[in-house]
């Protein structure tokens, strides 16, 4: 029988089942793995994502709490926002990082959306005001869209949640074309249904 063999090392490391811990934000998830004894790499199979993503699901914490910085006019936008919906800014921020992963990155005119909504006087004028952090704790779920667009793009959770925010916003004090009217009122039923369900 011949031995396994480390797909990153190759020939230089040889693989074995071992316990490994696999860091979700600040939690850790356990699973036997297939871990390289040269570099320490560990094959995520089918059979661990899916315990990963039970566990994970099971999870009634945060895994992380990133702290995206806002400007204050873009604050008080929020506030005032997430009070016509009987919600708080900090829920508000995590449905509008929800529906960017969802619906917004996804979309093949993202890039085109994006830079004509930065391209706005609306954008200047929601990042005047001096800039304060924000904890938002972010659950599983969440964390993992959030982790692949990072991964993707290059960027922090933070970071990550000020964009979805700030398209978000775009969308919601710009609206002078069809598309965009049509996709921020479907946020503002996306927002709507959590407010319910809340």
């Amino acid at each position: 029988m011949s031995q396994k063999k480390c797909p990153v090392c190759m020939d230089k490391g040889s693989v074995s089942e071992k316990r490994t811990a696999i860091h979700v934000g600040k939690e850790v998830f356990f699973a036997k793995a297939m871990v390289c004894n040269e570099c320490g790499r560990y094959a995520l199979t089918k059979e661990i994502r899916i315990e990963l993503d039970n566990w994970g699901k099971s999870l009634k914490k945060n895994v992380i709490e990133p702290q995206p910085i806002l400007s204050r006019t873009m604050h008080e936008f929020l506030v005032e926002t997430a009070s016509k919906y009987g919600i708080k800014e900090v829920p508000l921020i995590k449905v509008m990082t929800s529906f960017y992963l969802n619906h917004i990155v996804t979309r093949t005119d993202y890039s085109e959306l994006e830079n004509f909504l930065k391209d706005q006087e609306s954008y200047a004028l929601m990042m005047k005001g001096n800039k304060s952090k924000i904890s938002v704790p972010i659950h599983y779920l969440t964390y993992k869209k959030l982790q692949t667009y990072c991964e993707i793009w290059k960027t922090t959770h933070a970071k990550s949640i000020e964009i979805a925010v700030i398209f978000c916003v775009g969308l919601l004090t710009y609206r002078d074309t069809k598309r965009l009217r049509e996709i921020a009122e479907s946020l503002e039923q996306f927002v709507e249904d959590y407010a319910l369900a809340a």
